[in-house]
């Protein structure tokens, strides 16, 4: 039977490339599983990505238009085109091998659910993903809220009333803000890491890698927190000790690195409009990547940004601190940063309290992030 893949997507029989990328997203982030719990969207997701498996190459593209022109004026028209049968069949297998993979992979755990979804997958959907992720680890902690309460709480919030930027799509993708280089004055202060021959970083000496061997990461496990192997996590020093000093104070300089295959990302020199859909995902990553026991203060800032080789989304807010006490305000910059098939987050942040000790520090921290 002929499917209406233009109706599947929602958008018309003209669309551009770019309107049948945009769809794509669209419809993928309404029919994801974590957006409609208790309804199997299996089928919703394997006619979606069949579509746009067909829908983004010119060829295949041109060969199913010719039969759509015919299917309009015959409602129970069947495909004649042998080649366009086999574009389809090919089409449907890996749109059911990707969501058969991807619904597996969800029964697992929300790192496999990461690592098994990456097929076909673009930017924004990968973002829903890495959404899902971090509520997930969330989530470990012993007193939190349930997955189920955390994510319907997501869901109710409004989170593009929480941005600052307009609506309004420009005419050409947006050109990043250079930041300037890393101005190192004192050498001694400063240790360099590369991670996962991926991308290097520079920190200074008062922070410290957290680990699951010292008596903090003991703690943490006891308390339910999961280790993983692809996040970087540096904090104050001496917490892992659990030093008095260091137990008063607070930052975090948070790095999740994940491999997909090429493309799936945007490359490193590429940008993307920040339009609604991105308003509406980076809203929903801020929000879960606070937590539950934390709530956001004002309203969220974003931009693209160059940082020496790489080009990322950076986004700055600023959030309550545990139990939701106001008076301990935490300030937070995240940053997206894609390489075609790699993709790295960073957070930063530290209580505005103490910004003397971290503020310039971590601003020369995002500033030393490059590719390898």
């Amino acid at each position: 039977m002929f499917k209406d893949y233009y109706k599947i997507l929602g958008i018309a029989p003209n669309a551009t490339q770019e309107e049948i990328k945009r769809a794509y997203r669209s419809q993928s982030m309404r029919w994801h599983p974590d957006r409609n719990p208790g309804v199997d969207t299996t089928e919703k997701m394997q006619d979606i990505n069949e579509a746009y498996n067909i829908l983004k190459d010119a060829v295949t593209r041109a060969r199913y238009d010719a039969e759509y022109a015919r299917f309009n004026s015959e409602p129970n028209y069947d495909i004649k085109d042998e080649t366009l049968k086999e574009d389809i069949k090919e089409a449907r297998k890996a749109a059911e091998d990707y969501v058969r993979e991807f619904y597996a992979s969800l029964k697992k755990d929300s790192k496999k659910a990461v690592r098994g979804a990456w097929d076909e997958m673009k930017v924004y959907l990968i973002f829903c993903i890495i959404m899902t992720f971090i509520v997930t680890a969330a989530m470990t902690c012993k007193g939190c809220q349930s997955p189920e309460q955390r994510l319907a709480e997501l869901n109710s919030m409004d989170y593009s009333a929480m941005l600052t930027e307009g609506l309004d799509k420009p005419t050409d993708p947006p050109a990043p803000r250079k930041l300037p280089a890393m101005q190192v004055n004192d050498a001694i202060h400063w240790k360099s890491h590369t991670f996962f021959k991926a991308f290097s970083v520079k920190v200074p000496v008062t922070v410290e890698l957290q680990t699951k061997d010292s008596p903090y990461g003991k703690q943490l496990i006891s308390k339910g927190y999961q280790f993983r192997d692809d996040e970087i996590i540096f904090q104050q020093k001496g917490l892992g000790k659990m030093t008095p000093k260091a137990t008063d104070q607070y930052c975090r300089i948070m790095l999740d690195y994940m491999e997909g295959n090429y493309g799936d990302f945007l490359r490193r020199d590429e940008t993307e409009y920040l339009d609604s859909e991105y308003r509406q995902i980076i809203g929903e990553m801020v929000a879960s990547s606070i937590g539950p026991n934390a709530r956001l203060i004002g309203t969220i800032s974003y931009e693209w940004v160059r940082i020496n080789n790489a080009n990322a989304i950076m986004v700055s807010y600023r959030r309550t601190g545990n139990n939701f006490d106001a008076s301990i305000s935490v300030s937070c910059k995240m940053l997206f940063m894609g390489d075609n098939n790699r993709f790295v987050q960073m957070v930063l942040s530290y209580r505005e309290k103490e910004a003397n000790l971290w503020a310039d520090d971590f601003e020369q921290v995002l500033r030393s992030f490059e590719w390898k």
